[in-house]
């Protein structure tokens, strides 16, 4: 996924600066930065609630990293 972003409501994907074919590919996996969770309200309980538990999480330099075992791409 290329960007994401909350209404408030969901979790839905970002258009700006972004290729609209990127969200026709498969996507397993969810980065989100410090500054990108700020600026944009994406929170771990936001990206859980979308997509459910991930088959694998990890931290790296404040960089949340959830990983899923099947396709959660947002639109096809």
């Amino acid at each position: 996924m290329s960007g994401l972003y909350t209404d408030g409501l969901d979790v839905k994907k970002h258009d700006w600066f972004a290729k609209m074919e990127w969200y026709k590919e498969p996507a397993n996996f969810v980065v989100i930065s410090p500054e990108c969770a700020q600026l944009f309200d994406l929170t771990e309980e936001r990206i859980l609630s979308k997509f459910g538990s991930p088959f694998e999480y990890d931290e790296f330099n404040g960089f949340k990293i959830f990983i899923y075992d099947h396709d959660i791409a947002l639109e096809k």
